[in-house]
C-alpha cells in the first residue's frame, strides 16, 4: 500500500489544483459547472473533476475577451456537451477532450482543425455573421467576444445531425464504452479524494 502513496499525492494535488483553478475561474457558477459535470462526465469517458477542469481551462481563455464567469460557464459546459456529440459522430476516433481543444482553438480563431471533426468554417463566414449582428466594427476584447459566439453559433448550426445523434440515442454504444472507461478512475479518484486530505 505504501508504494502507491506517491501516485495518491500527485493525482491528488493535481485534482486539488484543478478544483483551485475552477473555483477561481468559474467564481460564484462552480456549484452549477460541478454538478453539471457529475451528470455528463462519464459519457464523455471523464471524471467529474477532469471534465469541471477541462471547462475551467476552456473558460479561462474565455474570460480575458470579456466574458462574465457566469457567461463562461455557460459556454464550456455547452461546448462540452457538443465535444462529447462530435466525438461520439466521430466513431470514437477523437476523445471528447481531442475535441474540445479543436473547439476552444476555434473560438479563438484557428478554424482548420475544425474540418477534422466534418465542419468547415471559414473566416469569411464568420465576418458575414459579425457584420450581420451590426458587430464587424467592433475592435480588441469586444471583438474576439463577439467572433467566439458567432464561431460557437456557426459550429452549433452545422453540427446539429451530431447533437441530434448524441441525444436521441443513437450514440448510446459510445455513451455506454465511454462510461466503463470513466466508471474505474472516477473510482480512483473518489479514493483518492478522500485520502489525499490525511496523507498532506
Amino acid at each position: 500500500g505504501v508504494a502507491m502513496i506517491p501516485g495518491i499525492l500527485d493525482t491528488g494535488a493535481s485534482i486539488e489544483a484543478l478544483g483551485m483553478k475552477a473555483a477561481t475561474v468559474f467564481e460564484d457558477s462552480l456549484g452549477s459547472v460541478q454538478s453539471w459535470a457529475g451528470e455528463n462526465a462519464a459519457a464523455l469517458g471523464m471524471t467529474t473533476s477532469e471534465l469541471t477542469g477541462m471547462a475551467a481551462g476552456m473558460a479561462d481563455l474565455l474570460k480575458p475577451m470579456g466574458f462574465t464567469a457566469e457567461a463562461a460557464a455557460d459556454m464550456s459546459t455547452q461546448t462540452l456537451d457538443l465535444a462529447g456529440a462530435l466525438s461520439a459522430w466521430s466513431g470514437g476516433q477523437k476523445s471528447a477532450a481531442e475535441v474540445s481543444e479543436i473547439l476552444s482553438a476555434a473560438y479563438l480563431g484557428e478554424t482548420d482543425s475544425l474540418k477534422g471533426l466534418g465542419i468547415s468554417l471559414s473566416a469569411a463566414e464568420t465576418d458575414a455573421a459579425l457584420a450581420a449582428k451590426g458587430q464587424d466594427k467592433l475592435t480588441g476584447a469586444a471583438l474576439e467576444q463577439a467572433k467566439a459566439l458567432a464561431i460557437q453559433e456557426l459550429i452549433l448550426a452545422k453540427s446539429t445531425d451530431a447533437q441530434k445523434a448524441w441525444s436521441d440515442g443513437s450514440m448510446d454504444s459510445i455513451k455506454s464504452q465511454n462510461e466503463a472507461k470513466a466508471s474505474l478512475a472516477q473510482l480512483k479518484e473518489t479514493l483518492i479524494t478522500a485520502v489525499y486530505p490525511a496523507l498532506t
